[in-house]
């Protein structure tokens, strides 16, 4: 190729093409968010789409489900982790339905089955599984990947999300409810901020809201 030719490509008509899948693209976001029912949450994280008030579906390749709420939030209830004296969790398989898909608790077998090194390695695993198993804690291994105190809520690194731990040791999160009016339009939130300032921002036209306050 004509190296003038390639330097034209390269420098002028590329960025104009890039740019203008960027604009398609992001009017794409903005019709599905305009589009989106006020009886129905919106979840960008978990199932990439909508989920209508009181329903549940279960998060593709994790061992929790996401319920739609009266206020436009999504909570995600996953799997409570409870020490139970004289057992081990054993890790679940999320290509199970929730809950069938949790952790479940096993028996430990007697250290006298061990020679004296085992003995050794399995008190270090058990000590290392106490160390996050607390009764008094969540362990969320998804977003937060540690624990959270019993009545706590913590942001999701990198998401406008933030995450509560409930006195039955499951984990909820509460997103951004998105309800949109005619006449407004939905401006993407700040990640970065913290919740619920990093949320969605209707912006609405006065003029065309007066006529009308008709949610889509």
């Amino acid at each position: 190729m004509n190296p003038a030719i390639y330097l034209l490509y390269i420098g002028i008509i590329w960025p104009q093409v890039f740019c203008w899948v960027s604009i398609i693209e992001r009017n794409d976001t903005e019709r599905a968010l305009l589009n989106i029912p006020d009886d129905r949450c919106y979840d960008p994280y978990y199932i990439n789409g909508t989920i209508p008030i009181g329903k549940k579906q279960q998060i593709p390749n994790m061992c929790a489900i996401v319920i739609c709420g009266a206020d436009l939030n999504m909570d995600v209830h996953g799997c409570g982790t409870k020490r139970v004296k004289g057992c081990i969790v054993v890790p679940g398989d999320p290509s199970l339905p929730h809950p069938t898909c949790c952790h479940k608790h096993t028996k430990q077998l007697p250290l006298n089955v061990y020679n004296e090194s085992c003995q050794i390695f399995v008190l270090f695993v058990h000590a290392l599984a106490a160390r996050f198993l607390l009764d008094d804690k969540c362990y969320d291994p998804y977003h937060l990947k540690g624990t959270i105190p019993i009545g706590e809520r913590k942001q999701i690194p990198n998401r406008c999300a933030i995450v509560i731990c409930g006195a039955d040791l499951n984990m909820r999160v509460h997103g951004c409810g998105v309800k949109i009016v005619k006449g407004c339009q939905v401006v993407p939130g700040d990640p970065s901020l913290p919740h619920p300032t990093c949320c969605h921002k209707v912006i609405c036209d006065e003029n065309k809201t007066n006529n009308s306050s008709e949610t889509l």
